[in-house]
């Protein structure tokens, strides 16, 4: 059951890969379930990034927080904390 956990925490990674690339995340998600998490990871690194969709206009609060930090922070910080959430529900049984 442990392992089962943290094979589906593991399936989210390539599922945020490839929503960063304007990809179907879930659909990703499954093809990691499917195959496995490291071929998902793969095929999310691999591909091209999908067309550029217009965004719905930010706030200037948004705008200047994304200036200052930048969007990678959120990406490093939710894969490690998926991470870090499957490897304790791992070992605290």
């Amino acid at each position: 059951m442990d392992l089962l956990i943290l094979y589906v925490v593991l399936c989210i990674v390539p599922a945020l890969v490839a929503w960063g690339k304007r990809r179907s995340g879930f659909g990703f998600f499954l093809l990691s379930l499917v195959l496995s998490p490291v071929l998902g990871l793969a095929i999310a690194l691999i591909i091209n990034p999908g067309e550029h969709r217009e965004e719905p206009p930010k706030s200037e609060h948004l705008q200047a927080l994304e200036e200052a930090t930048g969007p990678t922070w959120v990406w490093v910080l939710a894969i490690a904390a998926i991470i870090v959430i499957g490897f304790v529900a791992v070992l605290s049984k």
